[in-house]
């Protein structure tokens, strides 16, 4: 977490835009990325409900266990790239796996 925050810390003292709160400047960047993240996650749900769609027309099964493995496996991959906890990611994940997989959602 440290590491993380003297990242942005040093990211933000050679990308300094003005002389207000650091603090506030950090927290408004803070809202950016949520923005971004809710923003994401919209367009990974209309994708979802599209194959969720596809597989019921096929008369497909709806949920692949075999699928979710795979998506955790490497978001928790990419989680240790940024130095984040593992775990923390698979439950972040097996929660929008969950949500994601109700069709008409």
């Amino acid at each position: 977490m440290m590491k993380q925050i003297s990242r942005i810390s040093n990211t933000r003292e050679s990308n300094r835009v003005s002389d207000a709160d650091p603090v506030t400047d950090l927290r408004h960047a803070i809202d950016a990325v949520d923005d971004q993240i809710v923003s994401l996650l919209g367009e990974r749900n209309q994708l979802t409900q599209r194959v969720l769609a596809i597989k019921f027309q096929r008369g497909l099964p709806l949920h692949s266990l075999e699928r979710e493995r795979q998506i955790v496996t490497r978001v928790r991959w990419l989680a240790i790239q940024q130095g984040m906890e593992s775990e923390f990611i698979t439950r972040v994940f097996k929660v929008i796996l969950r949500q994601f997989a109700k069709p008409g959602d």
